[in-house]
């Protein structure tokens, strides 16, 4: 697998799972402190009247509905998760992905939390980091714990993807050793009744290929 496709692959399974923790903590929340999270219908909602060129909402709940707002919302929700992933996975790489650690993922997971704050929030008619809600602080600490559940789903999801996706094998690299200039190695391997002699030749960092035949 070319690392290309191993990057799309692994951020998007780290992607839906991380977001996928962040939906289970928020079900959490409502069923045991009936507290709610997002309306994913309103967030749908806004999005749908981007186009028009409305960003901004006093209150998107008074906004005009948007046709298949609930789909769009919840489709982007996990498509921002999926991003939020692939970020992860851009500043530190693949290596992180086969084999794991916390704090890049709780990093990237607290971090996000400025899309909700002065994005979303601000143009849903909450205001900057949810000023103009009843209880502002109340507000920030649901952001909050909801952004710090998606950076362990981040970490967990990557945990079962390393288990589930092997690491590529590094290739294979010829070393001549220390013999230094005009060192010879020789490796000889017999093929369909013929030898493949791979050797340097007065330099370190040249080879030539020669095919004989016994």
């Amino acid at each position: 697998m070319n690392e290309k496709l191993e990057f799309a692959i692994r951020a998007g399974l780290i992607g839906i799972g991380a977001t996928a923790v962040m939906d289970l903590w928020s079900i959490f929340l409502k069923h045991f402190f009936g507290i709610l999270s997002l309306d994913y219908k309103l967030f749908g909602r806004w999005l749908g009247h981007l186009p028009g060129g409305r960003f901004a909402h006093e209150s998107i709940v008074q906004a005009a509905t948007v046709r298949g707002e609930l789909i769009i919302g919840w489709c982007a929700h996990y498509l921002i998760g999926i991003t939020f992933a692939a970020l992860l996975l851009a500043i530190w790489g693949l290596k992180w992905a086969r084999s794991p650690s916390l704090f890049p993922a709780l990093f990237i997971g607290i971090v996000t939390i400025v899309a909700p704050f002065f994005i979303l929030q601000p143009g849903m008619g909450a205001g900057v980091a949810a000023s103009k809600t009843p209880q502002p602080n109340i507000a920030r600490l649901k952001s909050l714990g909801a952004h710090s559940a998606y950076g362990f789903g981040l970490y967990f999801a990557a945990l079962l993807t390393a288990m589930l996706i092997p690491a590529g094998k590094p290739e294979k690299k010829i070393e001549l050793g220390n013999a230094g200039v005009g060192g010879i190695f020789r490796e000889v391997r017999s093929k369909g009744g013929g030898e493949t002699t791979v050797k340097s030749i007065e330099d370190d960092t040249s080879a030539v290929i020669n095919n004989k035949k016994v």
